[in-house]
């Protein structure tokens, strides 16, 4: 592959847009070579959002919009090794959006580089991470271990040999903190610096469950998590998902979620459930839900190739403490690219 194929094959991996403007499909010389970018996100997006606080207050009521960007750029053929990388919007640790100024406050912008990172696989089932990094979540879900935007500075071991009895093994050192600097330029120096590691492990039970269990030593409090996702046989749901955690010093408490999934037609999804998180977890979890009791529903309806309406609302019940959100709800329209990239956003 020559230099100004592989060029072109970048622009369009990370734009997107060459193949949506040019309707062509960029061509490989050679179909059997390994694809150089994988393009796991390319997502533009725009909501309105309310809510409410504990004591009634409006604390939002406002379009938002999103732009996710995520992907590697492969250094060889075999693809062993590799540069991943993930930018968008929201300047804050728990945000995913940014603000126009239509609405309650003013609006804001901003796209940012959160994730960046060097891969290398020596071996098949070993991978070497170092630089920024997400959050390794296993099977539980953002509203009972971190914001789906995360990001941590470190280094990370990824075993997936399923003949070593787990499925995955994961071991990361590194660095949480500057949550209101996303940008990975601001992050590079904390490489040096230590107050976040985690192991997670991760099985698959059959075809229908999958389960994991992690250890977390975040600032120094420690907390024990299992999540468990179950595909059902049932008719009225098609995933039922168990999140727990247990913080075992610093104000030690638990927390729990309860959710189910049902999708009809391939068109239409819904959701619902309950989370109970505990007051003193942090906020680093979906900023949809932060800490207390609450009931959710939710759902996403495909409009036409490569558009998604969607909406979500929750509510908090049973509180014995004035919550920070107490009432959430938010309907949007979302884009994603990869409808209408070749290979799935591989090239």
């Amino acid at each position: 592959m020559n230099l100004r194929n592989l060029v072109r094959k970048l622009c369009v991996a990370f734009a997107g847009w060459c193949t949506l403007l040019s309707g062509q499909q960029p061509e490989l010389r050679d179909q059997t070579k390994a694809r150089w970018v994988t393009l796991d996100t390319a997502q533009l997006a725009s909501r309105f959002l309310f809510a409410r606080s504990g004591d009634d207050r409006t604390i939002a009521s406002q379009v938002q919009h999103q732009e996710v960007i995520s992907g590697r750029f492969h250094l060889d053929r075999k693809q062993r090794f590799s540069i991943g990388a993930t930018a968008g919007a929201g300047k804050h640790f728990t945000a995913g959006w940014a603000h126009t100024p239509i609405g309650q406050g003013a609006g804001d912008h901003g796209f940012f580089l959160k994730r960046l990172y060097l891969s290398l696989q020596p071996l098949r089932g070993i991978e070497l991470q170092y630089g920024g990094l997400d959050v390794e979540r296993g099977a539980s879900t953002p509203i009972a271990s971190y914001h789906p935007m995360a990001f941590i500075t470190g280094q990370r071991l990824v075993l997936s040999r399923p003949e070593l009895g787990l499925d995955k093994i994961a071991v990361t050192f590194g660095y949480l903190g500057d949550l209101d600097n996303p940008g990975m330029e601001k992050h590079f120096h904390r490489l040096k610096r230590t107050n976040y590691n985690q192991v997670l492990v991760g099985k698959k039970v059959g075809e229908r469950a999958d389960l994991s269990f992690d250890y977390t030593n975040q600032w120094g409090a420690k907390t024990l998590r299992q999540g468990v996702a179950v595909r059902t046989p049932w008719s009225i749901t098609d995933t039922v998902r168990f999140d727990l955690y247990e913080r075992v010093n610093r104000r030690s408490s638990a927390g729990a979620h309860i959710g189910a999934s049902r999708s009809f037609w391939k068109l239409v999804g819904v959701d619902a459930g309950f989370a109970a998180i505990d007051r003193y977890y942090g906020d680093l979890n979906d900023d949809a839900f932060f800490h207390g009791r609450r009931l959710y529903a939710g759902g996403n309806v495909r409009l036409v190739k490569g558009f998604t309406l969607s909406a979500l609302f929750n509510q908090a019940v049973g509180n014995d403490y004035a919550v920070g959100k107490k009432r959430h709800f938010e309907i949007g329209l979302g884009f994603s690219a990869l409808a209408f990239l070749p290979n799935a956003g591989k090239f």
